[in-house]
């Protein structure tokens, strides 16, 4: 099914990209528990990515506002902007189809940090 832009698939970014940088600034679990939690939101590209991040390496302690969506030029790619207490992060999500689940491809503080 192809994908388009509409409230649902709107919707469902900003809750997918709000959700992982959550997950991702949960950093006071152990590596085992925050990886269990963290790379389900993770594309396969992103989770092999991000498999070496260590726990106690991540600055990020909360979301502290509501994502924005700034980028929906394509109804597979979206890219949003989700304020923490360190700084607005910028997520990358991608879909294969318009019954597949949004998923993190790139998720870095805004301003092009690694």
């Amino acid at each position: 099914v192809v994908p388009v832009w509409d409230d649902g698939s709107r919707e469902q970014a900003l809750q997918v990209a709000a959700a992982a940088v959550a997950a991702f600034a949960h950093h006071q679990l152990d590596q085992a528990a925050w990886w269990a939690e963290f790379s389900r939101y993770l594309s396969p590209r992103a989770a092999q990515a991000y498999s070496s991040v260590q726990v106690a390496n991540i600055p990020v302690s909360a979301v502290t506002g509501a994502p924005a969506l700034v980028d929906e030029s394509s109804p597979y790619l979206a890219v949003l902007e989700v304020p923490t207490d360190v700084g607005t992060y910028q997520v990358q999500l991608s879909r294969l189809a318009a019954d597949t689940p949004w998923l993190v491809e790139r998720l870095a503080p805004a301003g092009g940090q690694p």
